[in-house]
């Protein structure tokens, strides 16, 4: 590692194996594999803040920067709290740190990996309208972190010429992802490029909007668990929980539920997964950051934990005391 010679810092709203990555690929390396080996690390090891001091005297960017941009997702940080890209978020699995996605036209546009990128139910694009991509179209294989290079897949296409899927805006998918890039990337609203993406037509952004980001990941998968997602005729569950349609299922399951309630829409909850549903909810309500935060959470809480498992919430006799918000 000491023959590297270009020395750059941790761009804003970078993702920090992004980071990695880059420099290795602009130092002439042969990707993750060969810095993951000189750190001593398997290549199946996901580069966490543990790595960033060392790291950091590779490639120039603060120790500091480096680490927040990599994040604390490691097993010693559950004692803590898990944080990535500057922000506290309630459990590890929000994030897909292994099964990269990319957005072709930013990759083009910009040259770097966006951190927004890393967060299971970010599937979108707002900048450019269009869905991320997760495999490639020439060998049909997952996206890899362990890649030649920033912008080539294990069989060497060039990412940046492969041809994204576009949506019409305004999308739930879209708006969600803009909600979470104006987190982790300073300027994200006046960089999208898509209109109406404030979230103002979807009930599950308007509820998400004066929360902070760990607590409305944790809610947004709460209410999915509780309406036991995917939707009725809204396709088979998916196992893979790093994917792009099971972030797509979440949203839109979370989003209908919300939407149901500000209606007064006699709803059933069948929260299978009980402890789940309230650990997620307890995260939400006992780390807000508002009182937004504390007071919608510990409404649906109650009712969860009121009704047992299943629970019936009638609009003429709503028990939401935030009603109003959606």
């Amino acid at each position: 590692m000491a023959g590297t010679s270009v020395l750059l810092t941790v761009r804003p709203g970078e993702s920090g194996q992004g980071y990695v990555l880059r420099m290795a690929s602009e130092n002439g390396l042969r990707g993750l594999p060969f810095v993951k080996s000189g750190l001593g690390r398997s290549r199946f090891h996901t580069l966490d803040a543990d790595d960033a001091a060392r790291i950091s005297k590779w490639f120039g960017a603060p120790e500091g920067e480096l680490a927040e941009a990599l994040g604390h997702i490691s097993r010693d940080a559950a004692k803590t709290g898990f944080s990535y890209a500057g922000q506290e978020i309630g459990r590890s699995y929000f994030l897909n740190r292994g099964r990269p996605r990319v957005c072709p036209r930013c990759m083009s546009q910009h040259g770097f990996c966006r951190a927004e990128w890393d967060f299971v139910l970010v599937v979108a694009c707002p900048r450019h309208a269009c869905l991320l991509a997760d495999r490639c179209p020439v060998c049909d294989k997952a996206v890899d972190w362990n890649r030649p290079s920033l912008t080539a897949c294990q069989c060497y296409s060039d990412l940046r010429g492969w041809k994204a899927q576009s949506v019409v805006p305004p999308t739930l998918e879209l708006a969600f992802a803009q909600w979470v890039s104006a987190f982790v990337t300073p300027g994200a609203r006046d960089e999208a490029a898509v209109e109406n993406t404030d979230g103002a037509g979807f009930a599950l952004l308007r509820l998400l909007r004066p929360l902070s980001l760990g607590a409305g990941l944790s809610l947004t998968y709460a209410l999915a668990s509780a309406c036991q997602y995917p939707l009725s005729g809204g396709g088979q569950r998916v196992k893979k929980k790093t994917s792009l349609l099971h972030g797509r299922q979440v949203l839109q399951a979370a989003d209908r539920l919300v939407q149901r309630i500000a209606q007064g829409e006699r709803i059933e909850l069948r929260v299978s997964q009980r402890p789940v549903t309230v650990a997620l909810l307890s995260e939400a309500m006992t780390k807000a950051t508002c009182p937004e935060d504390r007071s919608i959470a510990l409404s649906i809480l109650g009712s969860v934990l009121r009704q047992g498992g299943r629970t019936k919430w009638s609009g003429q006799y709503g028990q939401l005391s935030q009603l109003p918000l959606f």
